[in-house]
């Protein structure tokens, strides 16, 4: 709890924030993930941690969920400030945060119960995956399906939300695209650290959503639809 304690402390110094390696690390995400998660070992072996102790990437993901939602908000819904408000509260309070809190501690509770070496095979200090290094992965896989979800998705609304199969192939691909990114970058995180075996795991999800996709295109159900509906009906 001391280092999640730190954590909350600095998120509420803002202007102390490194944001320029938020950005380059969110860049870093969209071109090659595994680089990403390099800071890890330079945290490790700096600060005797594997999360980072800055928030900004944090934050900086909360303000543009916050931008983005509000975007989707005046796009499909015509709603007063107070019902605006209640959706942006619940995309980012349900979406990242609770959703975020259980996926991260699932992996956590996998990773250091399942995942770990053998001490006594390895002859290494006993180390555990922290649960703030868990929400940070989740953190880093969330940023690529704000892209795909938030930014792609947003651009393309004309479109997905018509009828046809190829519209809801494409609709459909959008959300298996953000689901596999999610667990391919959820893979790299928890690749990184040494003492670790069988990371390959958290790529099992995805193969789940591809079984999704084939099984949905048949029957024309759009994610796009579905999932517009659900939050601006």
């Amino acid at each position: 709890m001391g280092a999640a304690g730190e954590y909350l402390r600095r998120a509420c110094r803002c202007r102390l924030l490194n944001y320029e390696k938020a950005l380059l690390t969110m860049l870093s995400l969209c071109t090659n993930p595994r680089e990403a998660y390099k800071s890890s070992r330079f945290n490790k072996q700096t600060k005797n941690q594997w999360a980072r102790d800055d928030p900004a990437f944090v934050l900086l993901l909360l303000l543009f969920l916050m931008l983005s939602s509000l975007a989707f908000a005046v796009a499909l819904a015509n709603r007063g400030v107070a019902q605006v408000a209640a959706l942006l509260a619940y995309s980012i309070a349900i979406d990242f945060f609770v959703a975020g809190l259980l996926i991260s501690t699932l992996c956590w509770w996998l990773s250091n119960t399942y995942l770990r070496l053998d001490i006594a095979s390895t002859h290494t200090i006993e180390q555990k995956v922290e649960w703030l290094y868990a929400f940070d992965v989740h953190c880093n896989s969330y940023f690529l399906v704000y892209l795909i979800l938030y930014v792609v998705q947003y651009l393309l609304l004309p479109v997905v939300l018509l009828d046809g199969y190829l519209v809801t192939a494409l609709a459909n691909s959008l959300y298996l695209a953000a689901v596999a990114a999610y667990f391919y970058s959820t893979f790299r995180g928890y690749e990184v650290l040494p003492f670790l075996e069988k990371t390959e795991r958290f790529l099992f999800p995805a193969i789940g959503a591809v079984v999704a996709f084939l099984v949905l295109l048949p029957f024309n159900v759009n994610m796009s639809s579905l999932m517009m509906g659900f939050y601006f009906s």
